[in-house]
């Protein structure tokens, strides 16, 4: 994680970890570390900061009570020690109770989200049956377009063709123009009717199975001029829907032909590659505009714009001196899915899972954090003590060549790194004036050997004794 400059409380977390560290490693300060641990803990509730400020924090801590430890001691390998040991029980102390509060708040927003998921459950039910609701509709809306609509569409134009029959007499032309214009006006109000259905969907039905030529044989039968250029074999191969959406184009562009360019000859001509299928229509517009059929309501190019899109292919109208209506299909199409957003119920799963997944992690943390640096404590203690007893033995041979009057500079090269721990100091008096180290002649956990003891004073060795095991210190 990254540090937040702009949130000034990183700065208070890197204070605190300093003063505490200040106090463990000073000696008579016990009061001010007891305030900075609960001042930490106060804060680590009330402003949660990052791992990355708590790693900062207590390498912090660590750094300042070692190095006042060692400034403020006696001896300084000692001091180290003990001071880094402190500061990692002081970090377990506060980092028990503020990860148990962590875990307190997380297992509450918890609670909330199961709320959360059961308003999205009841939402996502009704968005359910709503939508299904839409989906019948948008096919009922697309069936009646698509059929019924072009059916009334083509017998308007095979009525009208009846009336310019100069043989009719005059009162069966004027029947014949009010059935037209009966007709006309069903097609405009059956348009009405799909758009009230239509809410945006996609028919789930296949259209009917007919074949591109008979669809074009059928748009001739009641007088629309159709030149095909369909050529032979052309429509195996393709996948049903990549067919289906095809003849489904045909239909439509032959529809709107007859209903708003009568009269004039429509080119039909198909196309195909290893890849896509491409059907165009093209006609001139009408030389004289027709009131006869109402406006066109849209609904059936943008049907087929988007049954076209959801194969993977791609439906161009274009005006102009000629109209052009160009379909272009995969010829192994299948029906993708409609892009969908990701409903509710999945949001907050999805948001649930990953609470449970923190939950868990800050349960294991907030017993697992506290332990870890407890434990970091009692081993750093152990080993330093370990390392003291082993360091600090001097055998008896060595002693041996400790002289009073030797110089200073000989006899550290004789004598250990380090002191023993518990030093019998109050066995014998010290010389006046004199610096006394105290040395095990063995190893001893449990058991005490005996002590040899040498002073120094002025540079020189002035004292060499022998404390015998057992006695006071």
């Amino acid at each position: 994680m990254r540090w937040d400059f702009r949130d000034p409380w990183w700065l208070v977390y890197l204070g605190l970890a300093t003063l505490l560290g200040a106090a463990i490693g000073a000696p008579g300060t016990a009061w001010l570390s007891t305030v900075s641990v609960l001042l930490a803990v106060a804060l680590g509730v009330w402003r949660p900061a990052t791992s990355t400020v708590w790693s900062a924090a207590l390498a912090l801590l660590l750094l300042t009570a070692t190095v006042v430890g060692v400034l403020t001691g006696e001896r300084a390998v000692e001091s180290a020690a003990l001071s880094s040991a402190a500061a990692l029980a002081h970090a377990a102390v506060i980092a028990l109770p503020v990860g148990l509060a962590a875990l307190v708040g997380r297992r509450r927003r918890h609670r909330r989200q199961g709320w959360e998921l059961a308003r999205a459950v009841a939402a996502e039910e009704s968005a359910r049956a709503e939508s299904a609701l839409v989906r019948e509709r948008s096919a009922m809306a697309g069936e009646i377009h698509d059929h019924l609509g072009h059916r009334l569409t083509l017998l308007t134009v095979q009525v009208g063709q009846l009336t310019l029959d100069p043989e009719l007499p005059e009162s069966a032309q004027g029947a014949l123009r009010q059935v037209r214009e009966g007709l006309a006006e069903a097609a405009g109000e059956l348009g009405a009717t799909v758009q009230l259905l239509t809410q945006g969907g996609m028919p789930t039905r296949e259209p009917a199975d007919a074949s591109p030529a008979e669809v074009v044989e059928r748009a001739r039968s009641v007088g629309v001029r159709v030149e095909a250029d369909l050529p032979v074999g052309w429509d195996e191969g393709l996948s049903p829907p990549a067919r289906a959406a095809v003849v489904r184009v045909l239909s439509e562009g032959l529809a709107n032909a007859a209903k708003h360019a009568p009269g004039q000859v429509v080119h039909v001509t198909v196309s195909r590659d290893d890849a896509a299928v491409t059907l165009d229509l093209a006609n001139r517009p009408a030389e004289e505009a027709q009131a006869v059929f109402p406006a066109s309501s849209g609904h059936g190019l943008r049907s087929l714009r988007h049954r076209v899109a959801l194969l993977g292919g791609d439906l161009t109208v274009l005006g102009g001196d000629r109209f052009v209506v160009r379909a272009s299909v995969p010829v192994d199409a299948v029906p993708g899915p409609e892009a969908r957003t990701i409903g509710g119920v999945e949001e907050v799963l999805r948001s649930q899972r990953a609470a449970d997944a923190d939950t868990r992690r800050a349960g294991r943390l907030a017993w697992l954090v506290p332990t870890v640096l407890a434990g970091g404590a009692v081993v750093l203690t152990a080993g330093f003590f370990l390392y003291l007893t082993v360091a600090s033995t001097l055998p008896p041979a060595d002693f041996a060549r400790l002289e009073v009057g030797m110089s200073q500079e000989r006899a550290e090269q004789i004598l250990p790194p380090v002191e023993m721990v518990e030093a019998p100091r109050k066995a014998l008096p010290e010389p006046a004036g004199a610096t006394c180290r105290y040395y095990e002649e063995a190893v001893s956990l449990f058991v005490r050997e005996d002590v040899f003891r040498v002073c120094l004073a002025d540079g020189v060795v002035v004292s060499v004794d022998t404390i015998r095991a057992g006695a006071g210190s």
